[in-house]
């Protein structure tokens, strides 16, 4: 908990029957102190009421023992590197989506054109503030202030 508390993690792995206090318990308090951090559960019992706990108690994921490396591979990867690969993912598509909102914009829209212009402008500024890529949070709002122009 010490090392927890004074130092950066990026995942943790609990093992459902620990000496001292279960994941469960060890889990609670991890929350508290940082509830951003991912927490894994192993644990050879399948229990239904153990899975509700952990999902209860908020747990991110839970494996199945016996664990092979893979799993736990695949795991760590899916903590560590998910957001990078969402922030690629979203940041592309809203780049290939760039040109048809601008082409939007330019083509003398009514109202409902411009309804829709803005719908569309907005679902990105949503999906576009989860990531922390500014440069694609500079471009939105470049595109946002010319949309307001061409309205204006």
């Amino acid at each position: 908990m010490e090392a927890f508390k004074n130092e950066p993690f990026d995942l943790v792995f609990l093992d459902e029957n620990m000496p001292g206090m279960t994941g469960l318990e060890t889990l609670s308090i991890l929350k508290s102190i940082n509830p951003t951090i991912p927490n894994v559960l192993v644990t050879k019992n399948e229990e239904e009421h153990l899975m509700e706990e952990a999902i209860g108690a908020k747990i991110d994921d839970y494996l199945i023992k016996p664990v092979n490396p893979k799993q736990i591979l695949l795991t760590i990867k899916k903590f560590t590197e998910n957001k990078r690969i969402v922030t690629e993912k979203t940041s592309m598509a809203y780049q290939q989506e760039f040109r048809n909102l601008s082409m939007l914009i330019n083509d003398g829209l009514d109202y409902n054109g411009w309804v829709e212009a803005y719908k569309k402008l907005i679902y990105w500024e949503l999906s576009l503030e989860k990531l922390e890529d500014d440069s694609m949070h500079e471009i939105l709002q470049a595109q946002k202030s010319e949309a307001n122009n061409v309205f204006f």
